[in-house]
């Protein structure tokens, strides 16, 4: 029987961010997820863990979508100050977003494709992304390999050209889109494995 120590891991060391400074981390994943039931446990402590975990093991997951968000524009701009601050915002998180990427496809070798979701406020635009869109990064430097050979600018090109905005008919069904020809069709592809012999 695992001991309490096996079951549990505790983190005390977490730095807390300035207001201003990067997270380094997406704001949105979708993750698809396959778990298996867990036995029953009959010690205390095992059970905190089996409650912990709904009662799941996780064996497989995969992200369909990464998604970065940048706040809303300023209410009281008008025309092209609104139109400009709506278009940095979403460069801004689309310019996150290609650090994203990098890293899961480095983390997740295998992976074919994933969506990149910019959003500022509630406006938002969306690429499938595979390996061959996103440079090598340099992770000391935290940029590509190749600067001068990769540039920024054909990233924001796999983006939609045009913006959706959150609870228009128009960006309802794009969303409806994106997940019927992509985030559906991931999770059926045939990519999850077997439940391991170990969890059977």
């Amino acid at each position: 029987m695992a001991s309490y120590a096996e079951n549990y891991s505790n983190n005390s060391a977490v730095t807390t961010l300035g207001g201003g400074a990067k997270d380094e981390e997406p704001d949105i994943l979708v993750n698809h997820v396959a778990t298996v039931d867990l036995k029953v446990p009959t010690c205390q402590e095992s059970k905190d863990h089996y409650d912990h975990r709904s009662g799941k093991k996780v064996y497989h997951y995969c992200t369909s979508l990464i998604g970065e968000l940048k706040p809303a524009p300023s209410r009281s701009l008008k025309g092209v100050d609104h139109a400009f601050e709506v278009g940095f915002g979403l460069k801004a998180a689309e310019t996150d977003l290609l650090e994203y990427c990098a890293a899961y496809f480095e983390c997740h070798p295998n992976a074919k494709s994933v969506i990149a979701l910019a959003a500022a406020g509630p406006f938002w635009k969306w690429a499938l992304i595979n390996p061959k869109h996103v440079p090598e990064w340099n992770w000391i430097l935290n940029e590509p390999a190749d600067p001068k050979g990769y540039r920024v600018t054909s990233w924001s090109k796999r983006f939609s050209e045009e913006y959706f905005i959150l609870g228009t008919e128009r960006s309802d069904k794009e969303l409806t889109k994106i997940n019927e020809q992509h985030i559906y069709r991931m999770l059926i592809d045939g990519h999850t494995p077997d439940v391991p012999i170990s969890l059977r």
